[in-house]
């Protein structure tokens, strides 16, 4: 058995566990997956899997990454600020270092990038 046949049984295994297509969700983890197996999940499961879809149209669906998929503001992309939320989708809430003052006199916040 080649290493591919064992990765198609092993995808196949995961999404019966799963009970839905999980594609786009072993896309999100660079995880390979041969054609046959993604027509295979495509026949087996047809509807969308709920956790793939961008609710909030912001090129962000929670398996790759977006927190909270019914705000477009809060995403993986997004810049950090000082406002109680997570912006940039990363677990911590407002994680800027610190807020500086520029020569204009334009708040400037310094993002921490974990």
């Amino acid at each position: 058995m080649t290493a591919e046949e064992k990765n198609t049984i092993l995808v196949s295994a995961f999404a019966e566990d799963a009970e839905v297509n999980v594609a786009c969700e072993l896309n999100a983890w660079n995880w390979p997956v041969s054609l046959e197996a993604a027509a295979q999940l495509g026949t087996r499961f047809p509807n969308q899997n709920s956790f793939c879809i961008d609710a909030d149209n912001d090129r962000y669906s929670p398996a790759q990454g977006d927190r909270n998929d019914f705000n477009l503001a809060i995403r993986p992309s997004a810049i950090e600020t000082i406002n109680g939320l997570d912006d940039d989708a990363d677990g911590i809430v407002d994680d800027v270092l610190f807020n500086e003052v520029d020569a204009a006199s334009q708040p400037m916040l310094i993002q921490h990038n974990a």
